[in-house]
Parts: C-alpha cells; sequence; structure tokens
C-alpha cells in the first residue's frame, strides 16, 4: 500500500436520511390548502346558483299571481283637523264610529249624478258599516261596473240612503267607479261596527 499522501481517497458517502415528517407534513399542508380552496369554489358555486334558481322562483311566482287591485276611490293623505282621530286607527276608540268624509266630487262621475255632496259622511255601503277592516274603496271594489249600490249618508247630521250606479274606472277599466275622493275617519259617536 502507498501512503503517499499526495493521493486522497474519498470516503465512503453516509447515506442520505428522508426526512419523512417533512414530506408528510408538506403533504398535509397541500391536502388542507387543496380542500380549503375547494370549499371556497364550492361556496361560490351554491350562492351564485341558488341566487339565480331565486330569481327564477320569484319570477315564476310574480307570473302566477295575479296584480292586487288598485283602489278604486283614491283617498287624500291629510288627516281631518278637529276632534276626529286620523285613519288608520288600529285601536278601539270608545265612542267611536267609522265613516268616509267626502273632499271632493268628480264632475259627471257616478257620485255626481246620484248626489254625494263634499262634507258628506258615508257610513256604509248596501248596508254594510264602513269599519277598520273595510274601507269605502274595498266596499266598492267588492262591485262590478254596472252594479247599483246604496250608500248611507250623515249629511248635516241627518242620515240618509242614496242610491249609485258604478261606472267604470276610467283610470283602471273595468273596476267599477264612484267618482270622489274622501279621507277615512274614526270619529265621536258610537262605536266601531263590528266587521
Amino acid at each position: 500500500m502507498s501512503t503517499d499522501p499526495t493521493v486522497v481517497t474519498n470516503p465512503a458517502p453516509k447515506p442520505r436520511r428522508t426526512n419523512w415528517l417533512g414530506i408528510i407534513a408538506l403533504v398535509l399542508v397541500c391536502a388542507l390548502l387543496g380542500s380549503m380552496g375547494g370549499a371556497v369554489a364550492g361556496g361560490a358555486a351554491g350562492y351564485f346558483l341558488g341566487q339565480r334558481a331565486a330569481r327564477s322562483e320569484i319570477a315564476r311566482t310574480e307570473a302566477a299571481t295575479p296584480a292586487p287591485q288598485r283602489n278604486v276611490v283614491p283617498q287624500p293623505t291629510v288627516p281631518p283637523q278637529g276632534r276626529l282621530f286620523p285613519w288608520p286607527n288600529q285601536g278601539r276608540v270608545p265612542g267611536a264610529s267609522v265613516y268616509a268624509q267626502v273632499e271632493s266630487v268628480v264632475a259627471g262621475s257616478p257620485a255626481e249624478k246620484a248626489g254625494v255632496q263634499v262634507g258628506d259622511r258615508i257610513t256604509a255601503v248596501d248596508g254594510t258599516q264602513l269599519s277598520v277592516r273595510r274601507d269605502l274603496a274595498q266596499a266598492i271594489g267588492s262591485h262590478k261596473v254596472g252594479d247599483e249600490v246604496t250608500l248611507t249618508i250623515d249629511r248635516n247630521g241627518e242620515q240618509q240612503s242614496i242610491k249609485v250606479t258604478l261606472g267604470d274606472n276610467p283610470n283602471n277599466a273595468g273596476h267599477p267607479y264612484l267618482g270622489l275622493t274622501y279621507t277615512m275617519v274614526a270619529g265621536a259617536g258610537s262605536r266601531y261596527p263590528s266587521s
């Protein structure tokens, strides 16, 4: 054997140790990130599909639902003054009655032809008292164009019955028309009628 100091011998390579713990940790981190990405993507897809389904269901429901009937008699928003309670008053007022205070009558309308006047208090339609749950628009709206209705009116403290033949609403064809504006009032006099 040569003992020449210039000759260098390579030592045997050490076996490389595999870091299994690091590989397992890396695989777990990748799996966790992948599942979170999938959850985000799935959540976003579910959200947008849900929105689309909701819009479709709303459109289907609106198409199947008939349009609400408009008030056949306009109602001013100005409440009356004095001892009168503004409409609607949902609670019961002791000693109060419910009526429609006529604010204006349209020229040539069925109400004018029948003799309804500004200041009249309409208390009933066809003998059914107006109430918190059934105002003048609802009472007239339950009839058809051409129907004759009897209005019970308080004019200057005297009660009268006036027959009116309902016309065709010029703003909403096919719906009954009385041709007046009014304010619903709960006023002193008697208790609310039952409805």
